[in-house]
């Protein structure tokens, strides 16, 4: 009875009141999957078009030195498979630096053994530890070329990936160079496929048109490239957390372009279980508004002399869809059951249609573009990452937000020692 007065209920809606009614779809899920994936399929048929027609499409990368910081704590198990794996790469005129930031497993014996035998150019251990920033900051000083790799030594790269990173560095007006990264351990869990069909569409889609658009908000941490004497410039990493957008956004601040790489890919573990995942979330969310507002509020300043179109718009890109957006579509939830009672689970599974819709385009778009990671596998699971993409991980973010407008959460982060966080500035 319920559903067929809701269905009734829909039938009757005109425009105005389907817009009335799906409020919150229009005015921030529609555009947001409009402006991923218009410009990305223009820009895939120009290109396939282009490499067919035009000899001088694949502009010559970069292709000189580069130095490749591996800075970790407790990292003895991974290490040698890590550096195993970049003496593998297509590209072989690369340093090696090992910083050891405070490890008490043995990884400082380990990257001493890699240096006897040759495999590393340089080790470096610190007694006490200070966080990944520092560890970075402490690997870029002994670095010889004008190219800097940061990457996690747990993270595993394609053979051809830092060739294919360091290319957009034959343009000087480059700063920053993103990898794609994707989830190494998709069949672990339910869990690991849903992040992995996540991964692949708010990464390998999302930041391809962030990059296009000139707005991109980050180089990670996990892998990402950057020109040293940029990095020289801003000061290199700020004291974490959010260390790897802190420094993107420095160097857009200073005048830097930002890459995103699409064909560079690395894979990482992601969270296997929800405890996990969550606390993953919990710290990479609370970094948003203090980055994005209290730090670096001012790019949204047209009065300030280091005004740039761009950077507002980078800006205004996530505090509308990860912050505004997070806080509407709760509201929105809230309106839909006070507003329309009875009808209100059958309006949410229409709105849950449109987000699964939008989804399935945006995951075919990545099948046609990134064939090669074999995402066919994972339509299956679609139904439920659309799901938990679109209620489950703003649900996350917002309680991140709140602690961290209530409590200023983002200051403490076990992944830096809080007597170094005590040091840093407080934005």
């Amino acid at each position: 009875m319920i559903f067929e007065q809701g269905l009734d209920f829909l039938a009757q809606l005109d425009l105005t009141g389907f817009l009335t009614v799906f409020w919150f779809w229009a005015l921030f899920d529609l555009p947001r999957y409009v402006l991923d994936i218009v410009p990305i399929t223009a820009t895939a048929i120009f290109s396939a078009f282009a490499r067919r027609f035009s000899r001088d499409f694949n502009r010559p990368g970069y292709k000189g030195p580069v130095s490749i910081v591996l800075a970790g704590h407790n990292e003895a198990r991974v290490l040698r498979q890590s550096v195993i794996g970049l003496r593998d790469q297509t590209h072989k005129d690369i340093q090696i630096i090992v910083v050891s930031d405070g490890s008490t497993d043995g990884m400082e014996r380990v990257a001493q053994g890699l240096l006897k035998e040759g495999l590393i150019d340089v080790a470096l251990s610190t007694p006490l530890r200070a966080g990944k920033s520092a560890a970075v900051n402490l690997g870029i000083r002994f670095c010889d070329h004008p190219v800097i790799v940061n990457m996690d030594i747990d993270t595993s790269l394609d053979r051809d990936a830092i060739e294919m990173l360091i290319r957009p560095f034959a343009d000087p007006k480059v700063g920053g160079v993103a990898g794609n990264i994707g989830v190494r351990n998709v069949d672990e869990s339910l869990l690991t496929r849903l992040q992995a069909i996540e991964y692949l569409e708010s990464i390998a889609l999302g930041r391809r048109f962030t990059s296009m658009a000139n707005i991109l908000p980050i180089v990670s941490g996990g892998y990402g490239a950057f020109r040293k004497s940029a990095l020289t410039q801003v000061g290199d990493m700020s004291v974490g957390p959010g260390e790897d957008a802190d420094v993107t956004d420095k160097l857009r601040r200073a005048g830097w372009e930002v890459r995103f790489a699409h064909r560079s890919w690395a894979l990482t573990d992601a969270p296997v279980n929800l405890d996990g995942f969550v606390r993953q979330r919990l710290r990479w969310d609370r970094d948003i508004l203090r980055l994005r507002l209290r730090k670096f509020g001012n790019n949204l300043n047209p009065f300030s002399r280091r005004f740039s179109l761009a950077n507002a718009l980078e800006i205004l890109n996530i505090l509308i869809f990860e912050v505004v957006l997070t806080f509407a579509v709760l509201t929105y939830l809230a309106w839909i059951f006070i507003g329309y009672g009875e009808l209100a689970p059958i309006l949410l599974a229409m709105v849950t249609s449109f987000y699964l819709v939008e989804d399935i385009v945006e995951y075919m778009m990545v099948c046609i573009l990134y064939p090669e990671r074999n995402p066919g596998r994972l339509w299956p699971y679609i139904v439920g990452a659309s799901i938990f993409r679109g209620y489950v991980m703003p649900a996350i973010r917002f309680v991140a937000l709140v602690d961290d407008m209530m409590f200023r959460s983002s200051y403490r982060d076990s992944y830096v020692p809080q007597r170094v966080l005590n040091q840093a500035t407080r934005f």
